[in-house]
């Protein structure tokens, strides 16, 4: 639908240019999820066109739609989400295909305690790929602890204190983080809701 549409259907809907506008006044890390793949070239623009876009992940199920991103815009960084359960290879091989800065592991309805379904191997082999590592969206106290010990780049949540506690806790125990950003904390927020927050 046209933006007219969509207000009209979502009044206070928000555009995307303002969002990063939003986020790098407020000085917090955006990852902006491709929900349709003709809208690819359009983010990668708006993105590309950002102050912030140091600071933003342009993330997506399709890796084609990212291919194209990443094509026409070499400088904004993208993550390839995939729900899938696959074999390193197999994950190094689609981070090639489709010419991504990292993969973005969708796996928490795979199993009970999904956490199980990598291990500290994994991460590092992806690191050495050059691959930043954000993990599933994840809630639960206890996966929480398991996945910030595995040290991945960002977890998804909708808790994000909790994270932030368990994250700064196994900081502490550990010392300094390796390489990537060191457990950054994504949290999942419809967009209205960050609208009401701004």
């Amino acid at each position: 639908m046209s933006a007219t549409e969509l207000e009209a259907t979502e009044p206070g809907a928000i555009h995307l240019v303002d969002m990063l506008a939003w986020a790098q006044r407020t000085g917090i890390d955006l990852l902006v999820e491709i929900k349709e793949p003709d809208a690819a070239g359009a983010i990668g623009a708006m993105v590309a066109a950002s102050a912030w876009r140091d600071r933003i992940v342009v993330g997506g199920f399709h890796g084609p739609a990212l291919a194209a991103v990443k094509a026409s815009r070499p400088d904004v960084r993208t993550s390839f989400m995939i729900g899938s359960v696959v074999a390193p290879e197999e994950l190094l091989h689609l981070a090639s295909a489709y010419h991504v800065d990292g993969v973005h592991l969708c796996w928490e309805a795979r199993a009970s305690r999904p956490h199980r379904l990598l291990d500290a191997a994994l991460i590092d082999r992806l690191r050495r790929a050059r691959l930043a590592v954000t993990l599933w969206h994840e809630e639960r106290e206890d996966e929480l602890r398991v996945l910030a010990a595995l040290e991945p780049d960002a977890i998804c949540t909708n808790t994000p204190a909790v994270l932030r506690r368990i994250v700064d806790a196994h900081r502490a125990l550990s010392g300094a983080p390796r390489s990537g950003s060191g457990g950054r904390v994504e949290q999942e927020i419809p967009i209205q809701e960050h609208h009401e927050k701004a």
